[in-house]
Parts: structure tokens; sequence; C-alpha cells
């Protein structure tokens, strides 16, 4: 399980709005339907025929990544 690049010890966000959330995309699992990429592009790309995380989680996009992963057809993604 990966954790934000730029993650924040205290769990705060810093300046720059990067949260303490962890995001796990199980790529076994994932089927390449891109829904994850389509709703948050700054998080997840297409890495082959399966989804990758890159991006950091931030307050403008974390909403964006909890819909992606509540709406992975075969739950790739985890968040915590």
């Amino acid at each position: 399980m990966g954790k934000s690049r730029r993650q924040i010890q205290d769990g705060s966000a810093d300046d720059i709005g990067v949260i303490d959330m962890r995001v796990c995309m199980k790529r076994e699992d994932c089927i390449g339907c891109q829904f994850c990429t389509d709703v948050a592009p700054d998080v997840f790309r297409m890495n082959g025929e399966s989804a990758e995380c890159f991006g950091d989680v931030t307050e403008s996009n974390m909403d964006a990544v909890t819909e992606a992963a509540e709406g992975c057809p075969v739950g790739a993604i985890e968040i915590e």
C-alpha cells in the first residue's frame, strides 16, 4: 500500500493540500475498465492493461479518488 508521495506525518494538510490518505491499487485485480482514470486522472493512469496510482491525493481530488474506489467494479482500489 502506498502513501501519497509527500505524506504529512501528523496527518494534517500541508500548504499544497496533500493529505495523509493511503490508496492501494491491486493491479492483479484491475480489469482495465478505466473508470478510475476517467474519474480521477490526476491520481490514476493506465500502465499497460491495468491502472496504477501515480499522483498525490489532495484536498481538491480526494472526493474523486473516493468515487473511483467506490465505483471500481472489481474493488481493486482500497483507501485508508
